[in-house]
């Protein structure tokens, strides 16, 4: 199965868990992808938001945004994605080395990074670049639960900004990266219906 990685075409969408429940109407699973590219930027550069709606706990949602070593079993084009340190100082902050790829139509290109992830639970996760083949990326992740008319769950939000360090057409830059972070999404809300399902069931107490 082509893997993606995960952090690659992410980037940003500040809510934590603990705060009240958002009170909108929105449909379970939903998903939305805008990416643009900055005007006159050379290299390309290119912005990304992304929202989805998950029928989950930020709990659950969490856990999976962050099982980091584990993202290549789902994530489209990853490879791997290895911890490399957490930080004593910080220990919400933490080191990974992701390869993957991207691929669109004809094109492919491999992506190897080293990327600082700073971790706000059950709130955020913000990413910058350490090292590897993009002039430029930053990305931070948010979320936050929901309740509407018909469900309770868990809105995931992803903003950011990264300039490639190796040649994209310019004429479908825009469909490469919008079509890399969808696939991405849903691999990522299919891999959280997945946690959930599997979920080990509650044993009855046993009778007095």
């Amino acid at each position: 199965m082509k893997r993606r990685c995960l952090l690659l075409t992410l980037a940003s969408l500040p809510l934590g868990a603990s705060r009240a429940w958002a009170q909108v109407v929105l449909p379970a699973n939903t998903l939305e992808v805008k990416v643009q590219r900055v005007p006159d930027s050379e290299p390309s550069a290119y912005e990304v938001q992304a929202t989805a709606l998950v029928r989950a706990t930020p709990q659950e949602v969490w856990q999976v945004l962050t099982d980091y070593e584990r993202m290549h079993e789902f994530v489209p084009d990853m490879a791997s994605c290895k911890v490399l340190s957490r930080e004593a100082s910080a220990p919400n902050a933490i080191t990974l080395e992701q390869h993957g790829s991207m691929h669109f139509l004809f094109f492919s290109q491999a992506i190897d990074l080293v990327v600082r992830v700073v971790e706000q639970p059950i709130s955020t996760i913000d990413i910058t670049l350490v090292s590897g083949n993009m002039k430029a990326y930053s990305s931070h992740w948010e979320i936050r639960p929901v309740l509407g008319n018909k469900m309770t769950g868990t809105q995931i939000s992803y903003q950011g900004k990264l300039t490639p360090d190796f040649y994209v057409p310019r004429l479908f830059g825009v469909s490469l990266m919008r079509s890399n972070i969808q696939n991405m999404f849903e691999a990522v809300m299919v891999e959280i219906e997945k946690s959930i399902q599997v979920k080990p069931a509650l044993k009855a107490a046993p009778p007095p």
